[in-house]
């Protein structure tokens, strides 16, 4: 059996991506039984290496009287000779704020480095929702140089788009000056700055349009290390430009490089000759909406898109060439293709050749003996209106390998491979393939204790691998495929893989075995598979799949019930034993785990979609209203003043049904200004009702459910005559 790949399907990924949230979090004042003492201002702390102290600003809700609050602090390893936390901190009658100073060995830091240090303000006196401890981070700044001329004048880069123009409908490649820095102590570190900002606009628009709005500040930094593997911190970046959409309103814009579960995809983004070069279709904008980023729209198809340092020279010597299609003779004796060239700027001519087979993966020598003189034959093209070649050819597979020159110098570098189908005089050859999909055990006939079948399925892909060109695939769960609003072939364009690697086991073994996928258990999930064979043609076969469930328990939606609060809450097969996902308010996803033995399921309430990996249980996290007046969070408790927290925990029946909340749950709204409860959108009990829930879905039939194959390529046009001597055929 082949070693497996390990590959781990989003469920959100088509229509909706979501990425660590951005969301503002609140700092609200307490009730007003005690002072209600919190941090207003919990942002990062930057000194100097001349800072020897730094105020810390404290405030309360409550300032009628003198008051000494006790703190307490921890201050982590590295930083215990560097920060000297004080003790207490006091408030003036009246006053509602007071200052905590802390000492700072400035002179002992290293730049750059986050010192931590978590301050407790006295809990008998501290805000009931606000910041009443939080681990302050201090650091010195780290240090960026602009690019100047001998005058001192600033020197700007430059930025090829093809990230915002497709936005705005714009061709791609459209070229703007960008201020770019470079980091004082570290050569393999830049940021550009303000990328989409004043300066880009100006260019642009000659201004800013009335539906964008800037914020100030931001940057893109890259650090060029691996220069194969550029790494762009902090994926996703918020670029500081946000679009006022008619359907959602103002909507922030965030740069994303195609990433997986180890973190960005090796060689996205790329440094060569001093340009930050990304990768074709793995780049995206992102859409803050509501809080969170859940619009993605794929860029960046053209693969134009890089940032040049400044005083770098850029050169465009990039070639392209496509079969367009055939003139067969009048008399069906013979057959010619024709290629069509594309040059950038600085290409002054090309020179190829067309040589039998398909070489794509090895064509430097053929390149080179273009070069040299060695191959035949050699065409040559040296005029813009010869960039449309005929080549006579005989029926088979054929490989165009071609070398730009800038004047007599030959730029091998630059030298591509295109491969192609040439029927000729005959019918174009049927390609029989067939897709299953399923579990490891289902395909291979094989137990794999490291796959079981509750959480991993495969693709199996039966065909004669001389045949196959590409083989792209795509994973998800049928509901989210349903629920995009796309077609199956813009899925595959937009975010299938490309298991092209696989074709030499389909060669040798007539079978390959693409993944396997990591998908939830007890779930449908749905396989987009496009083949792509040496005849010009895209097949695309969708087949779907039901993971196992061997938890014994019946996952689902239920409702639960009490008085005039009523909530559904989605319960659902995670992506390994033992787990389980919990959807709250069809919105959040939580993780969470499932005892057998205890027939419980609890969650901690760690939200894994909207705030990967924040806690929004027991915990104020999102505004509630657009006025940023009010914001929410959701509660669990062990009593029904919500005074001890816990879990939220669900048990189930020995039939596997939910039917039981174990805890106290609620969803709380609070008002900014002065930390008080405004009211629950819903308050649940032990004693609510819990029941399985059917919704009346208005959502269209599946039309996925069963397997079906289909072009991505539009049909062949009639054949028509283009003269009286010759018939024109396009290429499919």
């Amino acid at each position: 059996m082949k070693n497996f790949k390990f590959l781990y399907l989003l469920l959100a990924v088509v229509g909706v991506v979501t990425f660590t949230s951005c969301t503002e979090e609140w700092a609200p004042g307490a009730q007003d039984t005690n002072a209600g003492v919190y941090f207003p201002d919990t942002s990062v702390i930057n000194v100097t290496a001349e800072t020897t102290s730094v105020d810390i600003v404290v405030k309360r809700t409550n300032a009628a009287d003198a008051l000494t609050v006790t703190v307490r602090s921890e201050v982590a390893e590295d930083a215990a000779d560097l920060l000297t936390i004080p003790s207490s901190v006091s408030f003036e009658a009246g006053n509602d704020t007071a200052v905590l100073t802390v000492d700072v060995n400035g002179a002992a830091m290293a730049e750059g480095k986050r010192y931590k240090a978590l301050v407790k303000l006295d809990g008998e006196q501290a805000s009931t929702y606000g910041a009443s401890e939080f681990t302050f981070t201090f650091m010195i700044p780290e240090k960026w140089v602009d690019y100047v001329d001998e005058a001192g004048k600033l020197v700007y880069g430059t930025y090829i788009d093809d990230f915002f123009c497709p936005v705005i409908d714009y061709p791609a490649g459209y070229a703007v000056a960008v201020q770019i820095q470079k980091h004082e102590n570290d050569v393999n570190r830049y940021r550009v700055v303000e990328p989409f900002g004043k300066l880009f606009f100006d260019q642009m628009f000659g201004g800013v349009p009335g539906y964008f709005q800037l914020t100030p500040g931001s940057v893109i930094e890259f650090n060029v290390a691996d220069p194969n593997n550029v790494t762009v911190v902090g994926n996703p970046v918020n670029l500081g430009a946000a679009i006022n959409f008619s359907d959602i309103g103002l909507a922030p814009m965030y740069l994303y490089i195609e990433s997986d579960e180890n973190g960005q995809v090796p060689g996205a983004v790329t440094f060569k000759d001093g340009i930050i070069s990304f990768g074709a279709n793995q780049v995206y904008v992102v859409y803050e909406s509501e809080g969170a980023l859940d619009i993605l729209t794929p860029t960046n198809a053209s693969g134009l898109m890089a940032f040049v340092l400044p005083g770098v020279e850029v050169t465009d010597y990039s070639l392209a060439v496509e079969y367009t299609g055939m003139y067969i003779a009048a008399d069906n004796s013979e057959a010619s293709a024709v290629l069509e060239f594309g040059a950038g700027a600085d290409v002054d001519s090309i020179k190829y050749a067309v040589v039998e087979g398909d070489i794509t993966k090895d064509f430097a020598s053929v390149a080179q003996g273009i070069v040299d003189g060695t191959v035949e034959p050699i065409y040559e093209i040296t005029d813009p209106e010869q960039l449309t070649q005929e080549v006579a050819l005989t029926r088979g597979s054929w490989t165009v390998v071609a070398v730009p020159y800038g004047g007599e110098e030959a730029k091998v570098e630059d030298a591509i491979a295109y491969s192609f189908w040439f029927n000729g005089v005959g019918e174009v050859p049927t390609v029989d393939v067939e897709v299953r999909f399923g579990s490891i055990l289902e395909l291979t006939g094989e137990e794999n204790a490291e796959f079981p079948s509750d959480y991993w399925a495969g693709i199996a892909v039966i065909a004669n691998g001389d045949d196959i060109k590409s083989i792209k695939a795509f994973v998800s769960t049928l509901i989210s495929v349903e629920n995009s609003g796309m077609s199956y072939e813009a899925i595959v364009a937009g975010y299938a893989k490309d298991y092209s690697a696989d074709i030499e086991e389909l060669k040798a073994n007539g079978t390959a075995i693409v993944g396997p996928f990591n998908v939830p258990s007890a779930t449908e999930v749905i396989a987009l598979v496009a083949i792509e064979t040496i005849y010009g043609e895209t097949i695309l076969v969708d087949k779907t799949w039901t993971s196992t469930n061997t938890s014994g328990i019946e996952f689902g939606d239920y409702k639960i019930t009490e008085g005039e609060y009523e909530s559904v809450i989605g319960l659902y097969g995670g992506y390994q034993a033992g787990e389980v996902w919990f959807l709250v308010d069809g919105m959040f996803e939580m993780v969470g785990s499932y005892d057998s033995t205890a027939r419980t399921m609890t969650t901690t309430g760690y939200e894994e979609t909207y705030a990967k990996g924040d806690l929004i249980c027991n915990d104020v996290y999102f505004y509630y209203n657009q006025e940023k007046t009010q914001a929410y969070g959701y509660w669990a408790a062990s009593d029904a003043d919500f005074a001890e927290a816990c879990d939220l925990t669900f048990g189930y029946n020995t039939n596997g049904v939910v039917d039981a909340l174990k805890c106290y749950f609620a969803k709380n709204v609070f008002n900014l200004a002065d930390g008080t409860l405004a009211f629950s959108e819903y308050l649940f009990t032990p004693d609510a009702t819990v029941v399985k829930y059917e919704a009346a879905s208005a959502a269209k039939a599946s039309t996925l459910a069963c397997a079906k194959s289909s072009s991505l390529n539009a049909q062949v046009a009639n054949v028509t005559v283009k003269s009286n001597e010759r018939i024109w055929v396009p290429a499919k």
